[in-house]
């Protein structure tokens, strides 16, 4: 495996901890890669940590940091002593230290030593009958939808007042509609809801072809969201009858292979299951996670879904659909 090789796969498994802390604190904010300052260093002077999460509000924000072992083995002495002096230097409450091979036993010593303020966790792959989740959680392809173009959208105002019946050019990620819950989305917001929202709305198109789909909102239709103003040039909301927006997409579905990993605090069990697949396809392979909590014994929740690469896909988890967006720097529920 070669050095950048390397630097990929470190940084898969940063993401896939980020997706399992969203599992675990849903409320907080978690953030990759981020440059704390040292208390008690020189002005400017930063340490790098793998994951922060914040919770509550100033005065009174929590803040832990995350650091994973990004090798097949366990974290050194230095290592581990090293990620205990970044906590003291950047001010953090905890310190979460994530290998999939373990600790040392002077490793666990010291973080016994140090109460809750500490927590060491291993991330550990199942052999197929070791894993308590059914088999048939999962579906067994992946769907990769992309997103060629975004032609368009017409509209028609409930007032007087004149919009261009053409299809007008704009700004897919620009949140220039709003919705009737009052959340501002865009054009690429509103595609996601559409195909994703509904499985049969992908079901119902052709697959390895491109094709343009005119999608219809209106507060009459049983679509989520009923969109009911647009933003204009003068930054005015103006209420819409409907909407219509028209996008280029091309569909592949390729066979997905699962594998079943243990997510444990150690000295207090289980804390979540992760699924992580991975689909080999023409233009590569798309590595995609879900998380996996237990409501009571034998059911189970999923919660976050995503992909570990750039692009957006869809796939079929514990008897639901979910889009599976790159893992960001901000919380998305699914």
């Amino acid at each position: 495996m070669t050095q950048t090789d390397k630097q990929k796969a470190g940084y898969a498994q940063e993401k896939v901890v980020t997706v399992l802390e969203r599992h675990l604190t849903p409320d907080a904010r978690i953030l990759q890669h981020q440059y704390l300052p040292v208390l008690n260093g020189d002005p400017g002077e930063r340490r790098e940590v793998d994951v922060l999460i914040e919770q509550g509000v100033e005065p009174r924000i929590t803040r832990s940091i995350v650091e994973v072992q990004k090798r097949g083995t366990k974290p050194t002495r230095s290592e581990f002593d090293a990620w205990l002096a970044k906590m003291e230097e950047v001010g953090a409450q905890h310190l979460i230290c994530v290998s999939e091979k373990g600790f040392t036993k002077p490793q666990m010593r010291k973080a016994r030593q140090r109460g809750p303020t500490v927590r060491l966790l291993t991330l550990a792959e199942l052999e197929a009958n070791e894993s308590p989740l059914p088999p048939a959680l999962c579906s067994s392809e992946l769907t990769i939808v992309t997103y060629e173009h975004l032609d368009g959208w017409t509209a028609k105002g409930q007032h007087l007042m004149k919009i261009d019946p053409k299809r007008r050019p704009f700004d897919t990620d620009s949140k220039i509609f709003k919705t009737s819950s009052g959340k501002e989305v865009s054009a690429s917001d509103l595609a996601d809801m559409h195909f994703f929202g509904d499985p049969k709305n992908l079901d119902e198109l052709p697959r390895n072809q491109t094709v343009t789909v005119k999608i219809r909102f209106g507060p009459w239709l049983p679509i989520d969201p009923s969109i009911v103003s647009y933003r204009d040039f003068g930054g005015r909301w103006v209420p819409l009858e409907w909407l219509e927006i028209f996008v280029r997409l091309r569909i592949r579905e390729v066979p997905l292979v699962w594998k079943t990993f243990r997510n444990e605090q150690i000295g207090h069990g289980d804390m979540a299951w992760l699924l992580r697949g991975s689909a080999k396809h023409a233009d590569g392979e798309t590595d995609v996670v879900a998380t996996v909590g237990e409501v009571r014994p034998g059911e189970f929740r999923i919660g976050y879904a995503h992909t570990l690469s750039d692009e957006e896909a869809f796939v079929a988890v514990g008897g639901r659909g979910f889009p599976l967006q790159p893992v960001t720097n901000s919380p998305r529920s699914s």
